[in-house]
Parts: C-alpha cells; structure tokens; sequence
C-alpha cells in the first residue's frame, strides 16, 4: 500500500521500500500504519506499545495520579523518538501535550513555553534536552 501510494516517493521501487521498511524499528511501522490509508488496522494497540515496559507503566500510573492535581508536567528526553512515543502515551490516556524539540521554530518556542504556563491547553509538556 505504502509503495502503490507514493509514500517513499515517485520512482521507489518494491525492492527500495522493502529495504526502507527493513530499517524502521517497532514505532516506526507503527506510525506509518496510522498515516496511510488502509493500514490502520495493523497499528500497535496501546498495550502493546506500553504495558511490555516497567518504567512505561510507572509513568502512566504516575501520569494518571498528577493530572488529578492542580500540577503541570515536564517530561524531559534527548532523544526525540522517546518523546514520539511520550506523546502517544499521553493520547492514549487522553492528555493533552504540547513539545518542544529542536525542529521548533526559534520565534514558536517562547509561544509554547507561555501557552504552557498560562493556559490549561497541554497537560504534559514534552522537552527535548538537545531543543538548544
């Protein structure tokens, strides 16, 4: 599906997006089955995203328990795949997170930082350490 709808691009071959797709980790498939039509049906449930890891089910009791007091979350990662998936944890325990990593825009970041502060918009705030 993903080749038939250009996805990897106009003159991708079969054999090229097989060898693309080879690279992808778990997340990566996964995310792609959410963005092409057709494919949802073979994402991840969130279970199977969160429920295999111990520190990923103590955030997601720890989460739940802090969203019940006037408090707001910072959650900080180098790493911006971590903090993809963050963000689908937040989804699936339907918070609302705003982020900051260093693919936003100079003039934005000051905007969310304020957002965050003054507003009840985001719940969890996700920052990369490497955002600079």
């Amino acid at each position: 599906a993903a080749w038939r709808q250009g996805t990897f691009g106009p003159d991708a071959t079969r054999a090229h997006v097989a060898a693309e797709l080879a690279t992808y980790c778990d997340l990566d498939l996964h995310r792609l089955s959410l963005d092409l039509d057709g494919l949802d049906h073979l994402a991840l449930p969130p279970d199977a995203l969160f429920d295999h890891c111990a520190k990923f089910a103590a955030l997601r009791d720890l989460l739940t328990d802090l969203t019940h007091q006037p408090r707001k979350i910072l959650l900080f990662s180098q790493w911006t795949k971590l903090l993809d998936l963050l963000h689908d944890l937040c989804d699936s325990l339907g918070l609302a997170a705003a982020r900051l990593d260093g693919s936003t825009d100079v003039p934005d970041r000051q905007r969310l930082v304020d957002d965050f502060n003054h507003t009840d918009a985001a719940d969890v705030f996700l920052l990369s350490t490497r955002a600079g």
